[in-house]
């Protein structure tokens, strides 16, 4: 048979409908890379607020984010112009569908009866219900395939392989309280990661030695370490010699304790990597506290003068250790190695945060004292270590030049055996006790002078170490016994167990929102620029509404004496018309506005933040501050808008309705104030827990982003200490606690659903109850009007009231972006060298920025300690 008029308008929109939803994803992908790079620029910048604020830099750091937001907001408008135009189709589908279907009727003189009219619209109604849940649809399932999209990239990401290690069964001997093991470090091959490459390696080192390892800066020390971890790239390489026969493996034999237990690694990277919390967890991380050998890793780690001025090892670090100077988070670092009593030390160059004094009492106590019975990995670029070494390792530019054997025997500007000599063939030099001197290198001769420059300007000097090592350990024995030992007992007896709180936790918010969030939001997106939408939407509703009085009025044929069928047709197109250009043009107005409200906030949030004071960055975690810049502003960014326009679109036209079926039949006020009772209280029982799970679930996502950066950022050294399981729970629970609280939200959505479900079919009821009783006084038309819309209110209301709970909850996003802009800042944020306090010393040339309100005089004139306290 012939095809149903609607068929074409049908097949028309859907098209339409996949230009918008493939606009969409273009756009939100466009929006996901500028806001990733907004992301990544503010992070670094938090994590190194400390240098942004001593160096003034705060109005370069606000150029540069303004700069990446502006272009993420084109995005933003552009995209959410495409979200809203789909959303438009459902103001518009009724009327469109309405042309459709009567325009061909009218163009071939059908004749229209009210009943007639009203089962086709009646059938229209259920089509239409229908269809406009596609603009929502392909408008999640477009942002849906974008997000898939995004995390795939990193699902197909290759799987570290490393090296491949060698597990060789040890055998263990006792000596006293320490355990030592029996086997050794093996090291051979090739490896390196991206375009470098570390090559022509060949170390063996035995149990109980100290390696060190020289070389200048960039010849790949850390990348050695790395290689022992695991963190490589594994190569294959070419035989020494040609005889050695084909290709061979590079590889890491690792020494074990036992049978049933891996090669316990201790690692310490060349940036510490300080977890947020105590003193103590910090060094323990983990593992049982045992306290008489913790006492000895303080001491061994100069951690005690410290602990005085912390007030205790309970005291919070803040984040990364901000509150720490680069010393004393390099022997936070040392100190969880030393606690961890492993098989093997991997130190990558941890004096060199340190001055000299300090440096000489770690190696004294520490690499040559505590751990004298572990295998010892040093990297440094300072060659005084070497004198104290069993074997040094010399690399220069990826390639291991010589191995020098024999503790001892390197002098100050030590000169090497030459390779070439003995090793024509280019192979690595291994020289011990006997054959150290037999001939001279001029090159390593020249590297070594290389480094000691290097470290004279890197450490203003040289870590002085004593000729021998009885007189090191006659020092330290010496240090150690007597009423010192004894005060340094008693006084970490009184420090443990103390310390100050640094972090302040995050509570959710409870009560309904401010009025003064909707002001601010207002007065971002321009009072101006909100009247005019306003209007636009009230004009846009007014002519939709107008349209469906004309064709109820058509209908029952009220102008029937002065127009003909086809110019009621025509005034019908043009009201659609008009109305769909009023809708679009309401729609941009719209989007614009919700756009710039949202970029307001951030930049107010943004502003307060790069102003606060330093102490709010040490008790605020990074992943707290991250999350409002990331989840809440995308919030605000792209759900709000949409559902907003979903649910002021919906509002208005549910209140168009009804006054069109109010002025039709005075008695359908009855069922509408029922509605309206039914609905307001359900919505008076369901906004308040809807609105506190939504902060809830703000707040959550804060421990998630928090463990997640930190986690990444010391990914090595979790895998070395095999806390990586540990720290993929502690994500998986904060997790869990936000998938809990979007759980409860949707339960919660259910639960006012169900009711609402039977709210409307009680409604319905009355409604056709109302029409039977009083049918034949009313007319077939004003009967089939209220019915059908009756019919058609019901989902609409529905779907408004879970809307309207759902844009009172997202309103919490902006509360929280709102709760930031409120921070209290610094005194002339960004300038230098204003209002220097009485009494401060200022060096010649050299800027400084003080805040007579903060800046303590006698802290300033404090005494001198070994290490500078960070600011």
């Amino acid at each position: 048979g012939t095809p149903p008029p609607w068929t074409g308008a049908l097949i028309v929109s859907f098209p339409m409908q996949y230009i918008t939803a493939r606009k969409v994803a273009m756009f939100r992908g466009l929006v996901q890379r500028a806001a990733d790079a907004r992301l990544r620029s503010l992070s670094e910048f938090i994590s190194g607020i400390n240098v942004v604020k001593l160096n003034a830099w705060e109005g370069s750091v606000k150029t540069m984010i303004s700069a990446i937001r502006s272009k993420e907001e084109v995005y933003h408008i552009f995209g959410t112009f495409w979200k809203l135009f789909s959303l438009t189709f459902i103001f518009l589908v009724p009327g469109i569908f309405s042309v459709a279907v009567f325009g061909p009727l009218i163009s071939y003189n059908s004749a229209m009866e009210p009943t007639d009219t009203f089962l086709i619209i009646s059938l229209l109604g259920v089509i239409t219900r229908t269809y406009q849940m596609i603009p929502r649809a392909t408008t999640v399932v477009a942002q849906a395939l974008v997000a898939t999209d995004r995390i795939e990239g990193f699902l197909v990401l290759d799987a570290l392989t490393g090296l491949p290690m060698k597990q060789q069964l040890a055998t263990t001997t006792t000596d006293g309280d320490t355990t030592t093991s029996s086997t050794s470090l093996k090291v051979a091959g090739t490896f390196g990661w991206g375009g470098f490459s570390l090559s022509n390696i060949d170390i063996t080192c035995a149990p109980s030695t100290l390696t060190v390892v020289l070389g200048t800066v960039g010849c790949g020390k850390s990348t050695l370490l790395q290689a022992i971890l695991g963190e490589c790239e594994a190569k294959s390489v070419e035989p020494v010699t040609p005889a050695a026969g084909a290709k061979k493996a590079s590889s890491v034999q690792l020494p074990i304790p036992s049978a049933d237990a891996p090669c316990r690694i201790a690692y310490v990277p060349q940036e510490a990597w300080i977890l947020d919390t105590t003193v103590r967890e910090n060094i323990l991380f983990g593992l049982p506290f045992d306290e008489a050998r913790y006492r000895e890793v303080l001491v061994a780690c100069c951690l005690v003068g410290d602990l005085q001025q912390w007030g205790g090892d309970m005291a919070e670090v803040g984040e990364k250790g901000q509150t720490l100077s680069g010393g004393q988070r390099q022997r936070l670092s040392l100190a969880r190695a030393c606690y961890s009593d492993s098989d093997l030390y991997l130190l990558d160059d941890p004096i060199s945060a340190v001055d000299a004094n300090v440096g000489r009492l770690l190696l004294q106590n520490c690499i040559t004292g505590f751990l004298k019975n572990k295998i010892v990995v040093l990297v440094t670029h300072h060659p005084a270590p070497a004198r104290l070494a069993d074997q040094v390792v010399f690399l220069d530019i990826g390639v291991q030049k010589y191995v020098c054997v024999g503790k001892g025997n390197l002098p100050i500007a030590p000169q090497l055996v030459s390779t070439a000599a003995s090793h024509p063939d280019g192979g690595v030099g291994t020289m011990d006790n006997t054959s150290f001197a037999t001939s001279i290198s001029d090159e390593a001769f020249g590297i070594l002078k290389e480094l000691e420059a290097e470290a004279a300007k890197t450490d203003g000097g040289s870590i002085a170490v004593a000729d021998n090592d009885e007189a090191v350990v006659d020092d330290a024995d010496n240090g150690a016994d007597g009423g010192a030992k004894q005060q340094q007992d008693a006084l970490l007896g009184k420090l443990l167990g103390q310390g100050r709180e640094l972090r302040t936790e995050e509570v959710a918010a409870i009560g309904s929102i401010s009025p003064s969030v909707y002001k601010d939001y207002v007065k971002g997106g321009g009072v101006g620029m909100f009247i005019l939408t306003v209007l636009l939407v009230l004009c846009a509703q007014g002519l939709r509404s107008t349209t469906d009085w004309w064709f109820s009025a058509w209908t029952s044929r009220r102008f029937a004496a002065d127009l003909t069928p086809t110019e009621h047709l025509y005034v019908l197109v043009g009201l659609v018309v008009a109305t769909t250009v009023m809708a679009i043009v309401r729609t941009i107005f719209f989007g614009r506005f919700v756009i710039k409200a949202s970029s307001a906030l951030h930049n107010n949030m943004f502003n307060a933040v790069i102003a606060s004071p330093s102490h709010f960055f040490d008790s605020v975690p990074q992943g707290r501050i991250m999350n409002r810049f990331s989840k809440d502003v995308d919030s605000c960014d792209d759900q709000l808008p949409r559902i907003s326009f979903d649910f002021v679109q919906l509002v208005l036209i549910v209140v168009g309705s009804l006054a069109l079926l109010i002025y039709a039949l005075p008695w359908f006020a009855i069922a509408v104030a029922i509605a309206v009772f039914a609905f307001g209280y359900l919505l008076y029982r369901y906004i308040p827990s809807a609105r506190y799970v939504k902060r809830i679930e703000g707040a959550s996502r804060s421990p998630v982003m928090q463990i997640y950066q930190h986690s990444i950022s010391g990914i090595s050294t979790l895998r070395a200490y095999h806390r990586l399981e540990e720290f993929q729970h502690r994500f998986y629970e904060a997790n869990d606690r936000t998938s809990s609280a979007i759980l409860h939200g949707d339960s919660f959505q259910r639960w006012v659903g169900v009711r609402m479900d039977f709210i409307a079919v009680i409604w319905v009821a009355v409604i056709a109850l109302l029409v039977i009783g009083i049918g034949e006084s009313i007319g077939a038309s004003v009967a089939g009007l209220a019915l059908s819309q009756s019919i058609q209110l019901t989902g609409i209301l529905q779907y408004s009231v879970r809307m309207a709970a759902e844009t009172e909850s997202l309103m919490t996003a902006a509360e929280r972006l709102q709760e930031y802009s409120c921070l209290p800042v610094e005194k002339n944020p960004g300038n230098i060298g204003r209002g220097v306090p009485v009494g401060a010393e200022c060096i010649a040339n050299i800027p400084s920025a003080f805040d007579d309100d903060n800046v303590d005089q006698e802290e300033m004139k404090g005494g001198e300690s070994h290490e500078p306290a960070t600011m």
